[in-house]
């Protein structure tokens, strides 16, 4: 599994990840020219999870389903997708709606291109946020940061649901690479041991 990072909008982390049997890819705030150059070398089917539905993580996701790919994303935040409740509008970004093809439940497990990928409801920063863990990495978007976590204070936010879903990923394997919405990676007892969460 070889994963390729790309940054977008607000430093978002695009991951695009050329499992055995397709393409996934996590999030989308980049240009869709930026991931179409990657796309290219591999000819693959593409899916698109997206861990929630704020403009620097979907921007190119309509882009994206328009040359095939797959979009999923949790029922909490589909409508992001297809309203100006991306949160991209009070900076000027303007962003092609679309409807996503596939949503998914917490503790569903998704197998795809040949990876089995487990989904988490991680709600507080959104509603319908989700965090992905696939083999020995998590993917989190916008709930779990290097030392830090997901503002609250935008719609849709709670700063008690944020708590309870940032502790409950601290219960998970201590080893997991954690590669976040922004920022570098970390791991789970980094984050346990070090996150500031602790102290709000």
């Amino acid at each position: 599994m070889n994963i390729k990072t790309l940054i977008g909008i607000y430093d978002s982390n695009t991951y695009i990840i050329d499992a055995p049997k397709g393409i996934i890819i996590i999030d989308c705030g980049t240009e869709f020219e930026h991931i179409e150059k990657v796309l290219q070398k591999c000819q693959k089917p593409v899916s698109l999870l997206l861990t929630h539905g704020h403009i620097d993580h979907i921007y190119s996701a309509a882009k994206l389903q328009q040359h095939g790919a797959t979009v999923f994303i949790h029922d909490g935040d589909a409508e992001r997708l297809y309203t100006d409740k991306h949160e991209g509008g009070r900076r000027g970004y303007v962003v092609e709606f679309c409807k996503p093809d596939k949503s998914y439940d917490e503790g569903e497990v998704l197998n795809l291109a040949g990876l089995s990928i487990k989904v988490l409801h991680t709600p507080g920063h959104t509603e319908g946020s989700v965090c992905f863990i696939v083999e020995d990495k998590i993917f989190t978007g916008d709930t779990l940061f290097f030392e830090d976590y997901g503002r609250t204070d935008l719609y849709g936010g709670d700063h008690s649901k944020i708590k309870k879903s940032l502790f409950r990923l601290f219960d998970l394997d201590q080893k997991l690479t954690v590669y976040s919405g922004h920022y570098r990676t970390s791991t789970i007892g980094h984050e346990k041991k070090c996150n500031p969460i602790n102290n709000n």
